[in-house]
């Protein structure tokens, strides 16, 4: 057997571990190399076992599946698994690797295990589903993965392929999500997009300039970023600021 990827598998349930150990065994590139039904048994056994990738339920004994994630190295892909698809939809539509729903079909875990091994480092394309403010995301700051809450986000802006964003809590990461990704799932009472590289939270706005040559630009609380705002969504967001 030609194995390509290492994966480990997190679920309080004995049965759900034996039926997708059983599912992976017909995938010839997948190789299981241990197993956890805790937060703390799984960040104990997972640095020896070395995964590519992480099958990880989100209900568990002592906790919930994403608290698991501060704990392991960044570089380690996390397919998680939920019995609650709406849940998971919430939780994880943005930078999360994938999702499986129980029971698990086959077909759609061999999509997720082809999808990481002809791109392990890329995310799939967002889920379109709109986010609320107290939804959280998967964000990689520096070299840790920590889930974060949409309304921690101050400020988005476009680097090339991806974009940098700035939390309150957290500080700055990178996402390989693009600009139009996310104005289409970010809550839209929360978030207005200033021009086409800048995205800002509006609850952290300070204050608004304006040049001699009429460029205008805005101020967060907790940002010294001076953001842009283009002439055709100056008056939308002034309208905006009215209300705040």
């Amino acid at each position: 057997m030609n194995t390509s990827l290492r994966a480990f598998l997190v679920d309080d349930e004995i049965l759900a571990n034996r039926e997708l150990r059983n599912l992976l065994s017909d995938i010839p590139e997948v190789e299981v190399v241990g197993e956890a039904r805790s937060v703390g048994e799984a960040a104990e056994k997972i640095p020896l076992a070395k995964p590519d990738v992480i099958f990880l339920d989100i209900e568990l004994r002592d906790g919930l599946g994403f608290d698991l994630i501060p704990k392991i190295d960044a570089d380690i892909e996390v397919i998680f698994v939920t019995a609650y698809e709406q849940y998971a939809l919430r939780a994880f539509a943005i930078n999360a690797l994938d999702y499986l729903t129980k029971p698990i079909d086959f077909d759609r875990l061999h999509q997720s295990i082809e999808r990481l091994l002809s791109s392990p480092k890329k995310r799939p394309p967002s889920n379109p589903l709109a986010l609320e403010n107290d939804d959280r995301m998967l964000l990689r700051i520096g070299n840790k993965n920590l889930f974060c809450p949409v309304n921690d986000i101050i400020l988005i802006h476009a680097l090339g392929d991806y974009t940098e964003v700035t939390t309150l809590t957290h500080g700055k990461g990178l996402i390989l999500k693009s600009m139009q990704e996310w104005e289409n799932t970010l809550p839209k009472n929360l978030f207005f997009r200033t021009h086409r590289a800048s995205i800002i939270n509006i609850q952290d706005f300070k204050e608004m300039s304006q040049t001699e040559e009429g460029e205008v630009s805005v101020l967060l609380n907790h940002s010294s970023d001076m953001i842009p705002v283009s002439r055709r969504n100056l008056a939308a967001l002034r309208k905006i600021l009215k209300k705040i």
